[in-house]
């Protein structure tokens, strides 16, 4: 791509980047999901902030999406704000009363948009835009769910819930609703087990409820299932169908590197793919290389090691050093070792020259002392500044441990002491401390002599 597409690029997306934030509006809440209720009230307060970089006016409306339009019943005060700085920020309300009846049943959606008003001023400006949203639910008149319907991956021998989660969207209390959930095994497309979840009694409008029901993988085969359950209601009937896998604590080679440079040392990648539905960790395989004629072992290596997710495939690496061998034919011996379990993989392969393999120039993970990258300028300066740093810490040591020790403390006269002691038969400490300290004692002086008295009692 030429330089000057580059700088396009890099301008409009710096433009897109300088729209997205030139305007923000601020609340407890940018998305409000109401139930509908007759005469239903409700009052919000929002911040616009302008980060145009010049002054701006603002126009709030309503902009219809979908449903049934709820613009009638909302109130934008001010519809237009003017004379925003840059950096401040302004505030308007948005009041939304609903009606006795709305006859739209179901999601209705109308934004309150906030847009710079680009009529006034002249010139070519971008004109950013942002939205709170307001969704009204209104219940159907007649029976009216919506569900969901999971059947999670599990491993051989384990117990799962398959659930159904459910909404009453219609006016009707449903009586009872429940689900039967056939299971299938899609290599043989045979039901192997039908079970049933629980039942729940007086279903009310807005409610929501998960049903559960109970299955146990114990002696079935591990591959991939199909779960389809029928959701019962009051007469009424739906169904949904949920794919799963049941795991095995397996491993899968599915392929490995078949052509190798000579005398080089080559990538030998093993794509792997786990069969278990929990993650399995310190994956490795153990690589033996085989003379065809002989059967005898010429090479052994490791690989890197390695986790999987469940069910994910990946590939393992390990290095191939062909030193020494001839051009020709071997047999590559893999054994897959995981958590105390093992795959074997066995296949023929081909070490020649010139045949595009993928090499490298040392096996990672192998110590090598590079001097050559180790001694360059920078390093060079770095340690001369570590010395120069330690030089300069061992000075300043020494220089402390050289400075002369403080002079020792002037001695306090002896008949000081014993006044102190002879007054303190009439005094406490406190007022003798305070006589002393005006008649120009130090603190330090009246202390050492206090406590010199204490000891000569």
């Amino acid at each position: 791509m030429k330089p000057i597409n580059w700088i396009i690029y890099i301008f409009i997306f710096i433009i897109f980047i300088s729209q997205a934030h030139s305007l923000a509006v601020t609340g407890k809440k940018l998305r409000h999901h109401i139930q509908f209720e007759p005469g239903y009230t409700q009052e919000d307060t929002y911040q616009i902030t302008n980060n145009e970089g010049y002054t701006s006016d603002y126009l709030i409306h309503t902009f219809y999406r979908t449903g049934a339009d709820l613009s009638p019943y909302i109130t934008i005060t001010p519809e237009r704000i003017q004379n925003v700085a840059n950096q401040k920020s302004a505030s308007f309300t948005v009041k939304l009363e609903l009606p006795d009846k709305i006859d739209h049943p179901g999601r209705s959606l109308t934004w309150v948009k906030v847009d710079i008003d680009n009529t006034q001023g002249g010139g070519i400006r971008a004109v950013p835009s942002v939205a709170v949203s307001y969704y009204v639910y209104v219940l159907y008149p007649t029976k009216y769910i919506t569900w969901s319907f999971n059947a999670p991956n599990m491993n051989v021998n384990e117990k799962k819930n398959f659930s159904v989660q459910v909404e009453n969207l219609g006016e009707p209390t449903i009586n009872t609703i429940y689900a039967d959930i056939s299971v299938v095994n899609l290599e043989s497309n045979q039901t192997i087990q039908n079970i049933k979840t629980n039942t729940a009694t007086n279903f009310e409008s807005w409610d929501k409820i998960t049903l559960l029901a109970e299955f146990d993988s114990t002696n079935l085969d591990p591959g991939n299932y199909k779960a389809i359950a029928t959701l019962n209601y009051d007469g009424d009937t739906d169904i949904k169908e949920s794919n799963f896998r049941i795991g095995s604590k397996n491993v899968e080679i599915l392929n490995f590197t078949k052509k190798f440079e000579l005398d080089a040392i080559n990538k030998f990648d093993i794509i792997i793919e786990s069969a278990w539905n929990t993650q399995i960790s310190n994956i490795y395989a153990d690589i033996i290389i085989y003379d065809l004629e002989t059967n005898k072992e010429l090479k052994k290596f490791k690989s890197l090691n390695t986790d999987l997710k469940p069910w994910e495939k990946k590939t393992l690496e390990a290095f191939f050093d062909t030193s020494g061998l001839e051009k020709k034919e071997y047999k590559a011996v893999i054994n897959l070792n995981y958590e105390g379990a093992s795959t074997r993989s066995e296949g023929i392969i081909k070490v020649d020259e010139n045949i595009n393999a993928e090499t490298v120039e040392e096996i990672p993970g192998k110590f090598k002392l590079n001097l050559r990258a180790i001694i360059t300028p920078m390093n060079i300066l770095i340690l001369l500044l570590i010395i120069f740093i330690i030089i300069n810490i061992i000075l300043a040591v020494g220089y402390f441990k050289r400075q002369p020790p403080k002079p020792p403390a002037e001695p306090i006269d002896p008949a000081v002491i014993d006044h102190i002691n002879e007054l303190r038969k009439k005094y406490n400490d406190n007022y003798i401390k305070e006589m002393m300290l005006k008649k120009g004692w130090s603190k330090e002086k009246v202390d050492r002599a206090l406590k010199q008295a204490s000891k000569k009692r």
